[in-house]
């Protein structure tokens, strides 16, 4: 903000920008505070006047969405008192596109390994099937029904599919911890991280639904193609 802004108009500007849609916190730097964190990142003492003090007041600004920046950025440039802004425009650019980048190939592999989950349990429980042919046969001919056959190769389907999903939360929710906390100490302007408790519920909950999906689905795949092959 410029040096000679009065209280009054930096009070005004600090509402102005707290109702934007995209902003989630606002911290002022009064010229003292700046003055101060520039001592302690040089690691030397500046003591002067605070007649004599060159940095401006300042807002450091927080928002929801890394996307909307360059908006509110817009936006808070054009608002009274505000002279200059910095948020790393080409630096920002380059980080969302490789996010973009990140999100895509993600989205691929988790779509190829939910392909490949589906047809392992597919295999797995067709082998079962097989190896249990007599029985299934018995079954029919004293009048089993097509689902009093199909549930046990069900809840097996389901079993495979909640194992599967319990071993990948461990190692996934593993693996975040380890990578967060050493992304943290590399790229701390990257703060804040998903803190690991909410993303490992949140894992939890999400392959647990996907691993009863799967087994359910593979499962029933294969029964249903053995018993229509069978009639």
């Amino acid at each position: 903000m410029r040096r000679d802004i009065p209280n009054i108009q930096v009070t005004t500007l600090i509402e102005k920008v707290r109702r934007l849609p995209q902003v989630r916190n606002i911290e002022y730097v009064p010229p003292e505070g700046a003055l101060k964190k520039l001592e302690k990142d040089l690691n030397i003492d500046l003591t002067m006047n605070p007649t004599d003090n060159p940095l401006p007041p300042a807002l450091i600004i927080r928002v929801q969405d890394a996307r909307h920046i360059r908006q509110v950025a817009d936006q808070v440039g054009q608002m009274k008192g505000v002279e200059d802004l910095k948020y790393g425009e080409t630096v920002l650019q380059r980080v969302l596109a490789i996010s973009i980048a990140i999100k895509f190939i993600g989205f691929a592999l988790t779509v190829l390994m939910g392909i490949a989950t589906l047809f392992t349990i597919m295999n797995t429980i067709r082998l079962t099937v097989v190896a249990r042919r007599k029985e299934i046969r018995t079954m029919q001919l004293v009048g089993a029904t097509g689902w009093f056959i199909r549930w046990p190769f069900l809840l097996e389907g389901i079993f495979f599919g909640l194992t599967g999903a319990v071993l990948s939360a461990a190692i996934l929710s593993g693996g975040y911890y380890f990578f967060s906390t050493r992304l943290q100490t590399a790229l701390p302007f990257l703060l804040p991280i998903v803190d690991e408790l909410i993303m490992l519920k949140a894992l939890f909950i999400f392959l647990c639904l996907c691993g009863f999906l799967m087994g359910v689905a593979g499962s029933y795949i294969s029964v249903t193609k053995f018993l229509a092959d069978e009639t």
